[in-house]
């Protein structure tokens, strides 16, 4: 069914980041067993959530910059804290989430535009 379909996605998902980029963390238990299997959650400790999230707006790529149960304050989501990640890494957190509408083209297409993106934003941060 859809939750195995995802649960392969965000698998997928987890492993191109995680080959291709540096510093990057995967927020919480990703295992069938551990929660929802359409939401992947990362962190790029050093950046801002917002900041990745526009980039990926200019990519088509739309994700969300917290976890649903947070308010719109920048204080880091209380929930990514309370799962053991520092400030830093809570700010830089992203939500990716798969609905019924998500085809294995959009995975793809998420995967490349992180890929692209967050070099170039930790490019930027650096230069600092």
């Amino acid at each position: 069914g859809m939750a195995h379909q995802w649960q392969r996605w965000k698998e997928r998902l987890i492993q191109e980041v995680t080959t291709r980029l540096e510093g990057v963390v995967v927020n919480g238990d990703t295992t069938p067993a551990g929660g929802a299997p359409h939401i992947l959650s990362l962190s790029f400790p050093g950046l801002k959530s917002e900041v990745i999230v526009h980039a990926l707006e200019r990519e088509e790529v739309f994700v969300s910059s917290k976890s649903a149960c947070s308010s719109k304050k920048e204080a880091p989501s209380r929930v990514l804290t309370a799962m053991g990640l520092d400030d830093r890494a809570a700010v830089g957190a992203i939500r990716i989430s798969m609905s019924h509408e998500t085809v294995e083209s959009d995975i793809k297409r998420c995967a490349q535009a992180l890929i692209r993106v967050i070099p170039e934003l930790q490019r930027v941060m650096k230069g600092r």
